[in-house]
């Protein structure tokens, strides 16, 4: 996962080569959260503040999604994969500065 930026100088979050479960909702957030592995981080992104990139494009693959220039990336830490039905992260990664 990385934040490339464009000639144009528009912004684009990369997914490569996901492999997450499949399910209901699951919503791409950029967090304020820092990611935690495991169980225990499950949860964590759904209390932090968060940007919605929208809907996930797929389970598995390579996925590219804008990033609005209005969106401030510093107050962001990781990307998140958030079940929006069932409250429940389905992966997360952390951004690196």
């Amino acid at each position: 996962m990385r934040i490339i930026l464009q000639p144009d100088g528009t912004r684009v979050l990369t997914l490569e080569d996901l492999d997450t479960s499949n399910g209901p909702d699951v919503h791409v957030w950029l967090s304020a959260a820092d990611e935690v592995e495991g169980t225990a981080g499950w949860f964590t992104a759904g209390s932090a503040e968060h940007y919605d990139l929208g809907l996930i494009k797929g389970n598995q693959g390579n996925q590219l999604y804008n990033i609005p220039q209005e969106v401030d990336l510093s107050k962001y830490r990781s990307v998140d994969l958030w079940c929006v039905q069932f409250s429940v992260s389905f992966g997360a990664a952390q951004l690196s500065p």
